[in-house]
């Protein structure tokens, strides 16, 4: 009778998975708008009362402004309001073509001229002071005819495409499909100062008026202007001021061109985006081809493994310094493959990939798994000095740190029985002693029977992980140790060659502890998200706005934001494709009872886990619900699909 086969844990699994499409080029130009000071909460849309008045694009010197309107009637100050709303008209009217560097600072523009009219709501002495006044005894009135600053100028320049740079593109989703389009630029959308520009101006128009009515007229003589732009080279001076001066001309000259607004909620908006965004035949797209391999693919986007302070002073581990074992990527991978005993956790594949090319290229990678095909696998794929062990026990001896990864505490068990018995681990073979290091997620009395054995013999340290399959690819893992102080920084050179983050817990089992505690609260909280849910639905409450409440109160949880348990509210949650994938009901329910057993034998006095317990022993016992993820008890619990 062949053995059975052994669950495979991941604490952080694949969650979706889409075909990707890139669209066509299109006629138009997309540029991404970013509202740095803007919650996206507060959009500019009609639903928020701030539906934008004007858009208006410089596309040759690359600048983009939008006018959006303010509610004058709260939080508003008057005063500044009929100041800077005066002095924007009275610059216009005066002939100001525009302000700012997106109108190359007025480059060139003829000086305020007098007005020779006066307006409707001028007072009798004529004075700029008793103008405000007058108007704000008027305010409703002065709004209504332009004499209030009533709307912001937000504004930006347009940042494109350059060698050697990321490329931004939009992603739109359709069910299963992710459909990508190139952005043309981005544009940060600040808020643009007009109002001080244009009041600086009129000042100094006001100012020179007085002047030339106090003295007699002087006749205009020539004058020389030289402007400076400092450079980082001195040479390019000249160079970069013909620019500077060629561009803010050009600026100047060009003329806004006025753009049509389609509110997000219009059916033009929505036509615009299915036709724009999305490959229209999928059937008869061409095939993307990646330029990089998965592993050149993995190293572009992830940090350096380094530590960024400077302060580690150590030399990179030596040969004979690092082996891994237990390395299955995923049984599936070799067709037919059957287990007994210890086995690899998915996480395990990855995790050896990222130990060999951070190893000094010299040494050697001892692995070992009882998955044969897989460590062929490994061999073959990998480069650098990989050597496949015969035993667990092969692994021990020749090398000094050693680092596991099992599904259960059984395995963990018979690994370290086969590497440790008999007790005549050389020590002369290798420079330090042995450090032995124990990534599985198990009972913290197991790990402490396996620290107990390993006396005499070598250092064992429990560091649990947090991250799943694509945190291992990444080398994104976070670990959570259990070790005494002077193991700590040992332990973390090599956890950090396999992961960005270590944080130390306590003394051995104390990682463990710490794991263990985490996904207690996580298994409760997926019950409670999963009933709070339901009841919303059976109250009338729409399941997504019901989502999104309780993700902006007090009920966030990972369950109800990341992973909700009701299809159809997170697109990319289990849920929404049948409860496939994601982190398996029978995984948490193993968790749940190591912590139930921890606490047990710690004395610690719990409420909920016992019933919890019991709900995810019958969601396992409900043919509906075996093999699915956790949030699979809203299924079970009679909520609605």
């Amino acid at each position: 009778m062949a053995p059975a086969r052994l669950p495979v844990v991941d604490d952080d699994p694949v969650t979706a998975e889409y075909d990707v499409f890139i669209t066509p080029d299109l006629e138009e130009q997309i540029y991404l708008l970013q509202y740095p000071n803007r919650g996206y909460k507060q959009p500019y849309n009609e639903a928020a009362f701030q539906k934008p008045l004007d858009m208006r694009i410089k596309s040759k010197a690359g600048f983009i402004e939008m006018d959006v309107p303010m509610h004058v009637w709260a939080n508003f100050d008057k005063k500044k309001g009929v100041e800077w709303g005066e002095a924007m008209r009275k610059a216009k009217d005066d002939g100001s073509s525009g302000f700012g560097l997106a109108a190359g600072f007025d480059s060139g523009a003829p000086p305020l001229k007098r007005s020779g009219r006066a307006t409707a709501d001028q007072n009798e002495d004529g004075s700029p002071e008793a103008d405000v006044e007058h108007l704000l005894r008027r305010f409703d009135d002065a709004n209504d005819k332009g004499h209030v600053m009533n709307k912001q100028t937000l504004g930006g320049q347009i940042l494109k495409d350059e060698a050697g740079k990321p490329i931004y593109m939009l992603g739109a989703f359709r069910g299963h499909e992710l459909h990508l389009t190139k952005v043309d630029g981005i544009v940060q959308m600040r808020p643009q100062f007009h109002h001080i520009d244009a009041l600086t101006r009129v000042d100094r128009a006001t100012t020179r008026r007085e002047r030339e009515a106090a003295e007699p007229p002087r006749t205009a003589e020539p004058r020389a202007v030289h402007q400076t732009i400092k450079s980082t080279a001195e040479g390019d001076a000249s160079h970069n001021q013909e620019n500077a001066a060629a561009f803010l001309r050009a600026a100047h000259e060009e003329p806004w061109t006025k753009m049509k607004y389609h509110d997000e909620d219009t059916d033009a908006a929505y036509a615009a985006y299915h036709e724009k965004l999305f490959v229209a035949d999928t059937e008869a797209a061409p095939k993307l081809k990646s330029s990089m391999t998965n592993e050149q693919y993995l190293d572009a986007i992830s940090a350096p493994r380094v530590d960024p302070s400077g302060r580690s002073k150590k030399k990179p581990l030596t040969k004979k310094q690092m082996a891994a074992i237990d390395l299955a990527e995923d049984e599936s991978d070799v067709p037919g493959a059957e287990q007994a005993g210890p086995a690899g956790t998915a996480e395990g594949y990855p995790m050896a990939k990222n130990l060999r090319s951070n190893i000094p290229k010299g040494d050697t990678l001892v692995i070992h798994d009882v998955n044969t095909a897989a460590t062929s696998k490994f061999a073959k794929e990998v480069q650098g000095n990989v050597e496949v062990a015969s035993s667990v026990r092969d692994v021990a001896e020749k090398a000094e740190i050693i680092v596991t990864s099992l599904p259960e505490p059984s395995h963990v068990k018979s690994v370290f029985k086969a590497m440790l018995m008999p007790q005549t681990l050389l020590k002369g073979s290798i420079p330090q002693e042995r450090l032995f290091i124990d990534c599985s997620t198990i009972d913290p009395r197991t790990s402490r029977e396996v620290a107990q054995a390993a006396q005499g013999q070598g250092k064992f340290i429990d560091a649990p992980m947090s991250g799943g399959v694509v945190g291992a690819q990444a080398g994104k893992l976070t670990f959570m140790i259990g070790a005494p102080k002077e193991l700590v920084e040992r332990a973390t050179e090599v956890l950090l060659m396999m992961g960005k983050r270590v944080i130390h817990l306590g003394e051995q089992g104390a990682g463990l502890h710490g794991k263990l505690a985490n996904n207690y609260l996580l298994a409760l909280n997926n019950i409670a998200t999963a009933e709070a849910m339901n009841m919303g639905i059976k109250w009338g409450l729409d399941p997504a706005a019901l989502a999104d409440m309780i993700n902006t109160s007090t009920g966030r949880c990972w369950p109800s934001e990341v992973n909700n348990p009701v299809p159809g509210v997170i697109e990319s949650a289990p849920a929404s494709r049948g409860y496939e994938g994601g982190f398996g009901v029978s995984l948490a329910n193993k968790d749940l009872k190591l912590a139930l057993q921890a606490a047990e034998e710690a004395g610690v006095q719990v409420a909920l886990g016992p019933h919890a317990r019991d709900i995810y022993d019958a969601v396992q016992a409900n043919p509906e619900c075996q093999g699915k993820d956790f949030s699979v008890v809203y299924r079970h619990l009679g909520g609605k699909e």
